[in-house]
């Protein structure tokens, strides 16, 4: 090293700058390597825009419909059917809030991914986007989309192109008149409490983003009245699709509607004839709900299936035992002993939070960082954020545990447990806090 120089690494290159020229000589060198870079990756996308061009497959997850083969895709037979019948669906109802009802029923699910290590995912219900993107999606007419174009690609179209054209046509044009209002309340007028007073469609907004839920009258601000049922709140998304889903399974279980019907003493004849348009009906199950009282312990839904069966049908009454999953203000309704539900209630956010800061933690408590500021710093946030979020760094092993694998009978947000719920330090105190009580015992 030169006399009073420095030696000077050049952004990782092989090389050395010494003396006092070292620090000018690196800058010179970074803006080389970051026009050698960008010339580099500007190659790389003219090459995937050209290809792309040629109609050829550059990669990424494989779409519903085909699997991958080299630079081109082969049509999977037993998924294109699902495709097929997506696209013939939406071709009838000219609504995908339709057709995403229609497929539920249906029983049809997403694509199953694997991955190098033999993880899977995917394997889902059709929500209305999956649906709404596979519509609009060109690779099923046999072309290949790149920022807006599309080329005509090298594999085989499951659809043909004049369908996909009709397709995007009524895409563009907007959902049917009636159906634009966004999240309509599907129970308005059938939803009762335990004390027989109806739960009223109403919302917050929070972010940007609105909450529908259910009140019933003790819970709005215009009553006075103390004869506030146990439940007086519910999220309307998690009940119309209970209601929902439930109606569906009946449907589906010819058994369980025989039995139904003959409990209400229609006769054999009458049975085969209302199983028989019941298979055949398209509608919303919700349409045949008259009426679903709430209480604490059950549901009770009762069906008019009368217009239906086209017959003077009595009303069938279907009782499902339930319990209560608390979010400090909110009571949310789940089956008794469902598992599926369980799985629905794992909050993603919350367990990213809680691995996040025990990892922030850990860095503090082993001297690899010093403060909250080397933290922010690093994250690319705000001090105050970092020392807000590390509240669920505090959670004993036994809560994180119970939140992971559903065995607590809890649902709480990290917005609560940052903002609006003090942790005790001590794990023992930590259940009564948080309003904790083991699942199996809920049930």
């Amino acid at each position: 090293m030169s006399k009073g120089g420095e030696a000077t690494w050049a952004c990782g290159l092989g090389f050395v700058f010494i003396g006092l020229l070292g620090y000018p000589l690196t800058s010179i060198a970074g803006v080389g390597a970051r026009s050698v870079g960008e010339v580099t990756g500007e190659r790389i996308r003219d090459k995937i825009a050209a290809s792309k061009r040629k109609g050829l497959w550059m990669g990424g997850r494989v779409p519903l419909g085909y699997r991958s083969n080299g630079r081109t895709l082969e049509i999977s037979e037993s998924e294109a059917g699902i495709v097929r019948r997506i696209y013939d669906l939406y071709e009838t109802e000219k609504s995908v809030t339709r057709v995403a009802e229609e497929v539920s029923r249906l029983g049809l699910r997403t694509k199953v991914y694997v991955d190098k290590r033999g993880r899977t995912s995917g394997g889902k219900s059709f929500s209305r986007g999956h649906i709404h993107r596979l519509l609009a999606n060109p690779i099923y007419a046999g072309c290949i989309s790149h920022k807006g174009a599309i080329y005509e690609g090298q594999h085989r179209a499951i659809i043909d192109v004049a369908t996909w054209e009709r397709t995007q046509s009524v895409l563009n044009a907007g959902a049917p008149a009636g159906e634009r209002r966004s999240s309509p309340s599907l129970l308005r007028g059938k939803l009762f409490d335990a004390t027989g007073a109806p739960f009223t469609p109403s919302h917050t907004v929070k972010s940007g983003r609105r909450y529908r839920h259910y009140v019933s009258r003790p819970a709005l601000p215009t009553e006075t009245s103390d004869a506030c049922s146990s439940i007086s709140r519910l999220p309307a998304g998690d009940i119309e699709k209970l209601v929902s889903e439930t109606v569906a399974e009946l449907l589906s279980d010819r058994r369980q509607m025989s039995d139904l019907l003959r409990g209400q003493g229609v006769g054999a004849a009458v049975i085969s004839s209302t199983l028989g348009a019941l298979s055949s009906w398209r509608g919303n199950p919700v349409d045949m709900v008259r009426r679903v009282d709430v209480t604490s312990e059950k549901i009770s839904i009762e069906l008019d299936i009368s217009t239906i069966a086209q017959r003077e049908i009595p009303l069938l009454r279907l009782n499902i035992a339930t319990r209560i999953q608390k979010r400090r203000s909110t009571r949310r309704i789940v089956r008794k002993g469902d598992t599926r539900s369980r799985s629905r209630c794992l909050d993603l956010a919350l367990l990213n939070s809680v691995a996040r800061t025990r990892c922030w933690f850990e860095a503090i408590s082993t001297g690899r960082v010093r403060s909250f500021a080397e933290i922010a710093a690093a994250e690319g946030v705000s001090e105050q954020y970092v020392g807000k979020l590390m509240s669920p760094a505090w959670l004993s092993p036994e809560i994180v545990e119970g939140v992971v694998d559903g065995t607590d009978f809890i649902e709480i947000t990290t917005e609560a447990l940052t903002s609006k719920i003090d942790i005790p330090a001590i794990w023992g105190r930590q259940r009564l806090a948080l309003e904790i009580r083991d699942s199996a015992a809920a049930s």
